[in-house]
């Protein structure tokens, strides 16, 4: 709550760094700046023992630290990492930011077309009833679209030299 009414209350100018604020949530430290939200913890590198996906001892390494893998063994340690796809995208699309110079109707059909289609050609490039040929042209469709929906929808947002600039909308994502 305090780091929501500290940001409700700020006036930006669009400057990198004037904004920089670090909080803890569940145990982990993160930083939110005008360049977004990043979390804070040390790189590390987890090696199973077992021989399964179900395993219960997990060796947890630092990869800045020339010894390999140092730190704790435990059985619950549960590692997840989340996929989300089109994030900041989507973000846009559910919370109806739009550039104020910018015709919200025609901004959503454009942002919701680049997503849509980028999102089902990832499904179509795991399609195993396609042949791996069309499987390929499905994931180059997918990644070139990836590139477009973060650069064109959000990151243009804070670009000066780019016609979508809005700083305010790139700051309300």
């Amino acid at each position: 709550n305090d780091i929501l009414s500290g940001i409700r209350s700020l006036t930006l100018r669009g400057e990198k760094g004037e904004f920089d604020r670090e909080f803890t949530f569940m145990g982990t430290s993160y930083t939110i700046a005008t360049g977004g939200l990043h979390s804070n913890e040390i790189p590390n590198i987890y090696h199973s023992s077992a021989d399964y996906s179900g395993a219960t001892d997990i060796t947890v390494g630092n990869p800045y630290d020339s010894n390999g893998a140092v730190g704790v063994s435990t059985s619950d340690i549960y590692i997840c990492d989340f996929d989300i796809n089109s994030m900041y995208p989507n973000i846009i699309r559910s919370l109806k930011v739009c550039q104020k110079h910018l015709l919200p109707k025609a901004w959503f059909r454009i942002a919701d077309t680049i997503v849509d289609e980028r999102l089902e050609h990832k499904h179509l490039a795991k399609d195993k009833s396609l042949d791996v040929i069309e499987r390929d042209k499905h994931a180059t469709a997918a990644a070139c679209l990836k590139i477009v929906a973060n650069a064109g929808i959000f990151g243009k947002m804070g670009s000066e030299q780019s016609f979508l600039c809005d700083k305010k909308a790139m700051y309300q994502v």
